[in-house]
């Protein structure tokens, strides 16, 4: 008889949890509070128009192949990938611009125009970046830790000082980029982790050589494609997908997660997997046993502002992706992390 597994939390991650557990043979089920699965990588369709209210880009699609060939498919049969070859565009107020491409003879010749001297050094911070890169997938990401200092002894002694976890972002991308404006541009993708470059880790200016290393996708008719590829693999798998399923409680007995109660009725696994954030998990927790942390100590990413525009028509001066950065990023990142 299969050992059961339930999932709190129908969101990639829960998703993926689910469609790996199959694969081991365990009875799943994942239960989702919402009408839709997708969590934060979701959609809304209205007057004809498909919205993306998460991720509009996919980063390392080679992580998502791995999961569909681990079950015996073909990622290819469930959705399409287009390649988003031109990256991202970044603009300024004075009408300059700026494109991080994939394509490094573009790229060299985009930074060219700001930087000589950078466009020399832009091979070196490339590579600095990708050693990080390797390092990171190797003994940070597919590792699990309980704890920071379990997660950098995966590392070694050796390969910490590679990672530059005593510098944060700004000064780890000044060490090869000199020139204010590619820095500021490379240095907004600390805005991915809810962040400015100065209070991130230096570790994460592998952001923008992921895209150089792995290229930008697009899953064709929106994010959300790859969402309904891994539920659609996931059933396929004899994983249970229950939405409209508000787990109310996390039930605890002698230290042990013992159940979990759905809309009031109380369900028992041998294994119960949340994919919560810690608030939200610590809410589904009553009494003694509540995680010992708290609330205001915590620093919130910043939340945003979204419009969603239906247009009837193709806009060729507007790629895929565009950022528009201030005259003075300093103080836009204060406005939003300092006074916001």
């Amino acid at each position: 008889m299969k050992s059961s597994v339930v999932i709190i939390g129908g969101g990639i991650g829960g998703i993926s949890a689910g469609i790996e557990l199959a694969l081991q043979n365990y009875d799943v089920t994942i239960y989702e509070k919402n009408s839709s699965f997708g969590g934060r990588a979701n959609q809304i369709i209205q007057k004809g128009y498909s919205f993306d209210t998460g991720p509009s880009l996919l980063n390392y699609p080679h992580l998502f192949k791995k999961t569909f060939n681990k079950s015996g498919k073909d990622i290819n049969d469930y959705l399409e990938l287009i390649e988003v070859k031109k990256g991202v565009f970044f603009e300024w107020p004075n009408g300059e611009s700026f494109n991080w491409s994939s394509n490094l003879i573009n790229l060299s010749d985009n930074v060219k125009k700001f930087s000589r001297e950078d466009k020399n050094q832009l091979i070196n911070f490339i590579s600095d970046s990708y050693e990080k890169l390797e390092i990171a997938f190797e003994h940070l990401i597919t590792k699990n830790s309980d704890n920071p200092l379990s997660w950098l002894t995966n590392v070694g002694l050796k390969n910490l000082n590679k990672l530059g976890i005593t510098k944060n972002m700004s000064q780890q991308i000044n060490l090869h980029i000199k020139n204010k404006k590619i820095s500021e541009a490379i240095g907004s993708y600390a805005m991915y982790l809810g962040g400015r470059p100065e209070s991130i880790p230096g570790i994460f200016s592998i952001l923008p050589t992921g895209e150089i290393t792995y290229g930008l996708w697009h899953p064709k008719g929106g994010f959300y494609q790859l969402i309904k590829a891994l539920l659609r693999l996931a059933s396929d798998l004899g994983v249970k997908l229950k939405n409209n399923s508000d787990v109310e409680e996390i039930i605890i007995k002698d230290n042990k997660v013992d159940a979990i109660r759905v809309n009031n009725k109380i369900i028992k696994s041998e294994i119960i997997i949340c994919n919560l954030d810690k608030i939200s998990t610590n809410k589904l927790i009553e009494g003694e046993n509540k995680l010992k942390i708290s609330e205001n100590k915590i620093n919130y990413s910043p939340a945003v502002i979204t419009f969603y525009l239906g247009i009837n028509k193709k806009l060729d001066k507007l790629p895929h992706h565009k950022i528009f950065l201030s005259k003075n990023m300093e103080k836009s990142y204060d406005s939003i992390f300092k006074y916001g």
